[in-house]
């Protein structure tokens, strides 16, 4: 048995960005941590930190950070005004990969962004437009648009795609977003990657994007469609104007989401992304893949690391997915190249991420981790420690017993 990981400012801090409910619960264990003043920063009291403008803490980062990064701050706007007023750098320097209005805009904190753009934060950080795209509301990408971000050069309308948020498409293009900007692999080709419906596909054709455009294998958006056995959204491309020439693996990737029998065809990158998420839809599209390439088949999903069947079902915490590649074969314990390297460890990577992916094609709205994790230890399974610190109750729990 493992034993239980101590309650410290810098796990609750680290916590509070990424599992809000597991700070809080930290907290709950541990309330004497509250009087730390870098604690107390990301519950939104700036009141205990002298200094608003040096590094410091456990982030190692200016206090206006540990705010905007917070999902657990009582008020995060307040705070950054005492800090601003005292003078904190709207623009950072931030820390992990973000600024602090990125990180703002990610966790869909509008006023934060507000308060940061009228202070000076500067709106075009090749960052904070991209992740404006994944909260459900519109108001942070409308703030950034309406201060002057450019969406070229951001990716955000990739992002956008993703989701199937028309409205925050149609919002980018009015604001001069590029429909055609994306070459190697045009917008077109990744809203029908990413499942996107009809509309998405006739509202940037509207916008300047080219339905005869391939993309850097040489396909088409017709193609692309018609190998993931989405003959509607192929019938809108060739409605729209786009060839309708199909290669001979296009033809035996769309026998495999049919169910029918292929005949022999490459596995290039997207014909493995295909088979993946056909895979990753429902018990029957895993049949037919297992059927097809043999049940340790992996891939790069979507851009992420290269992990086997059994791992990306870990990974959204299918239980019956992963019940049915143990029983046609899959390798238990079978690492790939991650720090978390099995499928048990990918489980435990996933209850803490996969539940609030912004793509909703890397989630399950009804994951059950620990089914995962008892079907996998029963089938042989080791489990490691560092699986136990990164798990999220109640898999952390589990594996902690186990």
């Amino acid at each position: 048995m493992a034993a239980p990981t101590p309650v410290t400012v810098e796990r609750v801090i680290g916590e509070a960005f990424h599992r809000p409910d597991l700070a809080i619960a930290l907290l709950e264990e541990a309330p004497a941590l509250r009087a730390d003043p870098w604690l107390a920063l990301t519950l939104g009291d700036s009141s205990a930190v002298a200094d608003a403008r040096s590094p410091g803490g456990p982030l190692d980062r200016p206090p206006l950070f540990y705010v905007a990064r917070s999902r657990i701050a009582a008020d995060t706007a307040t705070a950054a005004r005492e800090l601003l007023a005292r003078g904190a750098d709207p623009n950072g320097p931030g820390g992990e990969e973000w600024t602090n209005l990125s990180v703002a805009c990610a966790r869909g904190d509008a006023p934060l962004a507000g308060v940061l753009l009228d202070a000076g934060a500067e709106p075009n950080d090749n960052d904070s437009l991209y992740h404006a795209m994944e909260p459900a509301a519109d108001d942070c990408a409308r703030l950034l648009l309406d201060h002057g971000a450019i969406e070229r050069g951001t990716n955000a309308l990739a992002h956008a795609l993703d989701y199937e948020r028309i409205g925050r498409v149609r919002l980018l293009l009015e604001r001069g977003a590029d429909a055609g900007q994306y070459l190697d692999w045009p917008a077109l080709h990744h809203a029908v990657a990413r499942g996107r419906s009809a509309e998405f596909l006739q509202v940037l054709v509207a916008h300047g994007a080219d339905p005869a455009r391939r993309d850097a294998s040489g396909r088409t958006a017709y193609q692309v469609a018609v190998r993931r056995g989405r003959e509607d959204l192929a019938e809108t491309l060739r409605s729209l104007g786009a060839p309708d020439g199909l290669a001979p693996d296009d033809l035996a990737l769309r026998a495999v989401a049919k169910g029918e029998a292929p005949p022999p065809f490459e596995l290039d990158d997207d014909a493995r992304d295909m088979l993946i998420e056909l895979a990753m839809r429902d018990l029957d599209g895993l049949g037919r893949v297992v059927d097809a390439v043999g049940p340790r088949f992996g891939a790069r999903w979507g851009g992420g690391p290269r992990g086997t069947l059994l791992h990306q079902a870990s990974w959204i915490g299918r239980p019956d997915f992963v019940e049915l590649l143990l029983g046609r074969g899959a390798e238990v314990d079978e690492p790939v190249e991650t720090e978390y390297a099995t499928p048990l460890g990918w489980a435990a990577v996933g209850s803490r991420y996969s539940p609030a992916h912004p793509h909703d094609t890397f989630s399950f709205p009804d994951a059950d981790h620990v089914a995962v994790a008892r079907l996998l230890v029963a089938a042989g399974a080791r489990i490691e420690p560092k699986f136990v610190e990164m798990a999220v109750p109640p898999l952390s729990d589990w594996l902690a017993l186990h």
